[in-house]
C-alpha cells in the first residue's frame, strides 16, 4: 500500500470499515453527513466505484470515494479526521483518486463542493478542477449551495504530471515533517539528558557538602 503521510497508509475500503467510517463521517461534517447506508449502497456498486481509507494505527483518519462510468468519473466523498488536517492528507487521498480514475479511462473529473469551504476548493484548484456552475440547496436538510468543479482533460501526459508532481511536493512536506519531529525528538532526548546530568551533579555537590559538614562537626567534638 502507498504511505500518504507520515504514519498512515492508504488501503480499499472493505465492510469492516463502515462502522467506524460513518462515525468519522459525524465528526467530518457535523451538517448533512451520509448515512451508513448511504457507504453501503455505494460499496454495493461494485467495480464502478473505487473508495479507499486512509489508517493510523489500524484506526480510519480519512477516506475518498471515486465513481467512474464510461469516461466520466466523480468524485464521491473526500473527509479527513480533525485532528489529521493540514498535513495533506486530503490531497494524498485526491491524488490517489484522480489516478484511479486515470487509470480506469476517464477523460474528465467532476465534484460538488459547499461553497464557504474555501479549504477544499483551493485544494481542488491546485489540482486542475474550475467552477462550472453552481446548485442551489444542493446539500439536504440544510440547503447548503454547492459549486460544480470539473477537471478536464485528466487523460493527458500534462495532467499525469501536474498529479506527479502535486504526489512530489507532498512527499517532500511529508520527508520535511519527519526531519522535524526526529529533530524535536533528538533535542528532547539531549534536555533530559542535560536535566539527567545537572540532576546527578546536584546531589553530588549536596554530598560534598553534607560530608564536608560532617568533618567539621567531628573535628570539632571534644
Amino acid at each position: 500500500m502507498s504511505l500518504a503521510a507520515p504514519g498512515v497508509e492508504l488501503a480499499p475500503l472493505r465492510w469492516w470499515h463502515l462502522a467506524e467510517l460513518a462515525e468519522l463521517e459525524r465528526a467530518v461534517f457535523d451538517v448533512d453527513p451520509w448515512t451508513p447506508e448511504m457507504f453501503w449502497s455505494e460499496l454495493a456498486q461494485g467495480a464502478s466505484r473505487h473508495y479507499l481509507v486512509a489508517l493510523s494505527g489500524g484506526r480510519v483518519v480519512g477516506y475518498a470515494g471515486l465513481a467512474v462510468t464510461d469516461d466520466e468519473a466523480y468524485i464521491q466523498t473526500v473527509g479527513v479526521h480533525p485532528g489529521h488536517r493540514g498535513h495533506g492528507l486530503g490531497a494524498q487521498l485526491m491524488v490517489a483518486l484522480l489516478r484511479e480514475a486515470r487509470r480506469r479511462g476517464a477523460r474528465s473529473c467532476g465534484l460538488e463542493v459547499r461553497t464557504e469551504n474555501r479549504a477544499a476548493r483551493a485544494l481542488y484548484t491546485r489540482l486542475g478542477f474550475v467552477d462550472v456552475a453552481l446548485r442551489r440547496n444542493y446539500y439536504q436538510p440544510s440547503g447548503g449551495d454547492a459549486y460544480v468543479m470539473r477537471a478536464r482533460p485528466i487523460d493527458t501526459a500534462g495532467y499525469g504530471a501536474q498529479l506527479d508532481a502535486a504526489a512530489a511536493a507532498l512527499a517532500e512536506k511529508d520527508s520535511a515533517a519527519l526531519a522535524e519531529k526526529d529533530s524535536a525528538a533528538l533535542a528532547e532526548k539531549n534536555r533530559a539528558a542535560l536535566a539527567e546530568k545537572d540532576a546527578t551533579a546536584a546531589l553530588a555537590e549536596k554530598d560534598r557538602a553534607a560530608r564536608a559538614e560532617w568533618r567539621t562537626a567531628a573535628e570539632g567534638a571534644p
